[in-house]
This record gives C-alpha cells, sequence and structure tokens, in this order.
C-alpha cells in the first residue's frame, strides 16, 4: 500500500524525528514512512533531484514534504529571503515532478511535492511545546509565553541548552527523546513554520485517504 507522506531532509535530527511527531498527531494505518537524509541543507540543495527519486522509490508516498533550515541558506547569500529560498526550490521540485511523469519506474508519483522552511532552524519547532518539555524536565523552568517562537527566541539552540536540564545536543537520539515529550497540535500553536509544516502533513493524509480509501485521524494533545 502507499503511504501517506515521505520527507526529504536535511540533516539526522530531523530523519529520525519527524515520523515521530507526525505519529504523535496522527493516527492511521501504514507502514514506516519514508525519510531521505540529504547530509546538509547544501547537500538537499544540490542534489535535491536525486533525493526525491531515492524518496519516491520507497513505497511511492502520496505527498512529499522537503523541509530545510532557512538559516543556512540565507547565509550564504544566494537567497534575499526565506520566500525566495522557498519558491526557488520548489519551483525545482516541481520541474522534477513534471520531467518524470512518463518514468514508468517512478510510477505510481506523488500528487504533490511542497517545500517547508524551517525559520529559522529546526530547533526553533523543539521550543514551541512548553507544556511538553516541563513535563519531560520536570523543570517549571523550560516554560515560557512566546506566541512565535520563530522570530521571539534569538537563539533556538542557546534557549534550549539553557532550559533542558542537561543542556541540548543536535544529535539524532538527543533530539528523538525530546520529541516524543511534544505535541504537534500544541508545537503549531507557537511556531509559524511548524505550522506550515503540520498543515501540509493533515493535507498529506486527506490525499492518501482519497488515494486510498484508508481513515485517518488527527489527534490533539
Amino acid at each position: 500500500m502507499r503511504v501517506p507522506i515521505g520527507f526529504v531532509v536535511e540533516g539526522g535530527c530531523e530523519h529520525t524525528s519527524f515520523e515521530c511527531i507526525v505519529r504523535k498527531g496522527i493516527a492511521a494505518t501504514h507502514g514506516e514512512l519514508p525519510a531521505v537524509n540529504a547530509w546538509g541543507n547544501g547537500g538537499l540543495r544540490k542534489r535535491l533531484e536525486e533525493h526525491l527519486v531515492s524518496v519516491v522509490k520507497v513505497r511511492s508516498p502520496v505527498v512529499v514534504i522537503v523541509a530545510l533550515d532557512m538559516k543556512d541558506a540565507l547565509k550564504e547569500g544566494s537567497y534575499a529571503d526565506c520566500e525566495a529560498l522557498r519558491l526557488d526550490v520548489q519551483a525545482r521540485a516541481d520541474r522534477w515532478l513534471e520531467s518524470v511523469k512518463h518514468n514508468e519506474k517512478l510510477q505510481p508519483l506523488p500528487k504533490r511535492i511542497v517545500v517547508v522552511i524551517q525559520a529559522p532552524v529546526f530547533e526553533a519547532w523543539l521550543t514551541a511545546d512548553p507544556d511538553g518539555l516541563i513535563v519531560m524536565t520536570g523543570e517549571p523552568a523550560a516554560a515560557h509565553s512566546f506566541q512565535n517562537v520563530d522570530v521571539e527566541i534569538a537563539s533556538h539552540k542557546a534557549w534550549l541548552e539553557q532550559h533542558l536540564p542537561n543542556g541540548y545536543s543536535k544529535s539524532p537520539v538527543h533530539v528523538t527523546r525530546v520529541v516524543k515529550s511534544l505535541h504537534p497540535s500544541r508545537m503549531a500553536q507557537r511556531s509559524r513554520s511548524f505550522r506550515k509544516f503540520w498543515k501540509e502533513v493533515v493535507a498529506a493524509y486527506g490525499a492518501w485517504e482519497i488515494a486510498t480509501g484508508s481513515p485517518f485521524l488527527v489527534q490533539d494533545a
């Protein structure tokens, strides 16, 4: 059976945690969600088309989400802003999807490919559920009242380092442990970029339900 969604991501933390995030917020009967680790922001952009081939070959996801950090890409000076980055990567994904529409080896193709920018970085999403962080840490110090952590926290890695009892380590094992305490419905309330991501995840499941007849349920925290 086709899976609802596949991911192309820029690093190991996203690679190991995205499925956990999705399964916390959506109940559905399907197997593992495929994810391709591009091993870096530059690697994702340089070899986007190759990564799309790889993820589409694994269980034919109905929708593919490409996710990458804004900060590193803008630091290079190749893009004026977040929207310019998104539009460039999205245009390439759309061109690729059109170019392979007659490639029998890749059928069935995704209904769509969606580019989501982690703004400014993936770690912003980890700060977006203070209730979950308090439960995880047992410490009220993890609480905050930010309404949009994307812009209200100056350095998300520094914030996590200061507010998690054992600090913050950008390792897949550590990040997955954090993610297990978070819930996407709460994260979406405090991160604009995560809200975009979550909207696309739910829409992907809707497209999967239409394509396969398989039901799903969005779960609140």
